[in-house]
């Protein structure tokens, strides 16, 4: 009976891990003929066939069905959901940067609006919990160590804020009889109002650094001489591109 349920699950497995191999060589597959189609300029027929594997490729292989899709909306004029598929790309790979040498100017351009839309929503996301924002942006240890502080400093303020409370419920709670105690409950007070102030201000500069931090964009120098007598040029239309190095004799 062992033996027969140890075969049985051996069968299952070894069938799921064929079904999962073949469904990986047939989305590779596709994306292939994606690519052709996109090389000859046959972008609703790269769409087509990036929209078959849109929801089952993962990893590195989604990253470049998210690009390609970005890449032939933009070639038929939709900016818009080419900016969207950008940003899912940006979502996935934060760091993501196109190749300068064969990417458009005008499609570079495209791809820094997403980058600077993400961002904006990173900063947004910063707003609610500091440090957020900074995972979106693939910097998870700084993202770290900026939610740490932030709990530490917002919860510490609170506890200080409830303690200055305290005090000084004591002392306006002190009469004429108490002289003697008035003095030092006033200090005390005095002492965890400042302590108060102290750790909210910290908490706060961690939270508007958090935000701040967020929304600006790292961005690598990476140009190319447009418009010159000399050096490399690209130079695009709808169904062509050409790339060469042009010099002056």
């Amino acid at each position: 009976m062992n033996t027969r349920i140890v075969s049985l699950s051996f069968l299952i497995f070894v069938t799921v891990a064929i079904a999962q191999e073949s469904v990986g060589d047939s989305s590779r597959t596709v994306l292939s003929d994606a690519k052709s189609y996109y090389t000859i300029g046959d972008y609703t027929k790269a769409i087509k066939e990036l929209k078959k594997i849109e929801d089952q490729s993962k990893g590195s292989e989604k990253i470049e069905v998210y690009e390609y899709l970005a890449l032939c909306y933009a070639a038929v004029g939709d900016r818009e959901t080419a900016l969207d598929y950008f940003k899912k790309l940006l979502h996935i790979e934060p760091k993501y940067e196109l190749n300068p040498i064969t990417t458009s100017p005008d499609i570079l351009e495209l791809f820094e609006n997403a980058k600077k839309e993400r961002a904006g929503e990173s900063a947004m996301c910063s707003c609610f919990i500091p440090g957020f924002g900074q995972f979106m942006e693939g910097n998870e240890e700084k993202g770290k160590i900026i939610m740490a502080a932030a709990g530490f400093f917002l919860g510490t303020s609170i506890i200080s804020w409830l303690i200055t409370d305290n005090k000084g419920n004591y002392y306006n709670s002190l009469g004429p009889d108490d002289m003697n105690e008035i003095k030092d409950a006033y200090q005390d007070y005095d002492r965890w109002y400042k302590i108060s102030l102290v750790n909210s201000s910290i908490f706060l500069s961690i939270y508007i650094y958090s935000i701040i931090d967020a929304l600006s964009l790292k961005k690598e120098k990476k140009t190319i001489p447009q418009d010159k007598n000399t050096g490399l040029f690209f130079e695009s239309t709808a169904n062509s591109f050409q790339l060469g190095y042009r010099m002056e004799f």
